[in-house]
């Protein structure tokens, strides 16, 4: 989720000498006497913005929105986390700092490097929609410079067929525990007239170009290659083969019969999950389950059924399943799970509020967990239990 950006907020929260830092970075002048500024008088800053051009403005205010996104807990563990994997350490640094606005200005202004792969890493912990294959353990990812273009000039070329990818970036970050390989590509999108106003004040149409997201995450250990890419099949498939030939230097992406999701567990009343004592969770709940039903042995579908229980307890929703049984004249081999809702309760640490955290996991490679730490419990519980790969 998108944090809101209030300019008055910002204001007081960033402390005077970081923002008098910031505008003497940009060459903008200003007639402000730092000095005597109290540390929430706001109202010189909104003047100094009012003043600015159109360009430069925009400049500033898409500056003050970046910033604002990593002002958060979240935003300051990447942070720390970014600066860990180039062998930095700004624990004590941050922590004489005022606030996470002073540590997320102080990183855009003196590390903006490490903030940008920060800025990248804080949306891979949001991100909550993913497709899942096997490709291999233990490749080796091509990260070189060139092979780097290799693959941005292979994404250019998919999406040309489509009428837009004319350009593309791609930026390649290394995440730990476990090892990530993330490349996050930004392709052009297609062009967009808006109605507006040029720096004289001219009310015309504007082309607008934007670039969309797609995020590739391979995980050595397991052999898995998740992609975070909107389009469906046709085309998340053929970016995973793009991935593959370019970044792992196969042939072809692999064949696997495998599917990266078994649903087929939840339906058993008595399945437990493998939790350990290490993991922090104390239930794991299945809300929802979505089944395909197929008739009378002969393995085609005679429909679909989809069964939820308002409150947590995993027992009532067998006991639908078992209505099923009864009302549709199948038998429990006949119910094959699509879609599986759950919730996993993890305990309180430090006195803080236990945590409950909701996801979906789609038959055969659909997940909506996300690559923060909780997530990633989450998904070592699966993979212990039979339901990943």
């Amino acid at each position: 989720m998108v944090r809101q950006f209030s300019p008055r907020t910002f204001f007081r929260q960033t402390p005077n000498h970081i923002l008098q830092q910031y505008f003497e970075s940009k060459d903008i002048p200003t007639e402000i006497d730092w000095d005597i500024l109290g540390e929430t008088e706001i109202e010189p800053l909104f003047e100094l913005l009012d003043q600015l051009e159109d360009h430069p403005r925009q400049s500033v205010e898409g500056d003050f929105v970046a910033i604002n996104e990593m002002s958060s807990k979240q935003g300051v563990v990447a942070m720390l986390e970014e600066a860990q994997l180039w062998g930095q350490d700004w624990a004590q640094a941050f922590g004489e700092m005022k606030n996470n606005y002073e540590r997320a200005f102080w990183t855009f202004l003196n590390e903006r490097r490490r903030f940008d792969g920060a800025g990248s890493l804080h949306q891979l912990d949001r991100i909550g929609s993913w497709k899942r294959r096997m490709v291999g353990l233990m490749l080796e990812p091509k990260t070189a410079e060139e092979d780097i273009k290799l693959f941005e000039s292979a994404l250019r070329s998919f999406y040309a067929k489509q009428g837009r990818g004319r350009f593309c970036k791609v930026d390649y970050y290394e995440r730990a525990n476990p090892e990530r390989h993330c490349f996050f590509a930004y392709p052009e999108d297609f062009a967009n007239a808006e109605l507006g106003y040029d720096d004289e004040g001219h009310f015309q149409h504007r082309i607008h170009r934007a670039a969309f997201e797609n995020i590739f995450v391979y995980r050595p250990d397991d052999g898995v290659l998740e992609v975070h890419a909107k389009g469906g099949k046709k085309v998340v498939e053929p970016l995973m083969e793009i991935f593959c030939t370019t970044i792992l230097g196969l042939k072809a992406m692999p064949e696997d019969g495998r599917m990266p999701f078994d649903l087929t567990s939840l339906k058993d009343r008595n399945f437990n999950f493998a939790i350990e004592p290490t993991d922090g969770i104390t239930s794991i709940d299945l809300l929802e389950l979505k089944l395909d039903i197929a008739g009378n042995g002969t393995g085609r579908q005679r429909g679909q059924v989809t069964l939820g229980v308002p409150a947590r307890n995993n027992e009532n929703l067998h006991n639908l399943i078992d209505e099923v049984i009864d009302t549709k004249n199948a038998r429990l081999s006949d119910l094959h799970p699509a879609k599986a809702k759950l919730r996993v309760s993890f305990r309180s640490t430090d006195g803080r509020q236990s945590r409950n955290l909701p996801f979906t996991l789609t038959y055969p490679d659909g997940c909506t967990l996300k690559d923060d730490p909780h997530d990633q419990v989450i998904k070592d519980v699966l993979r212990r239990s039979g339901i990943a790969l």
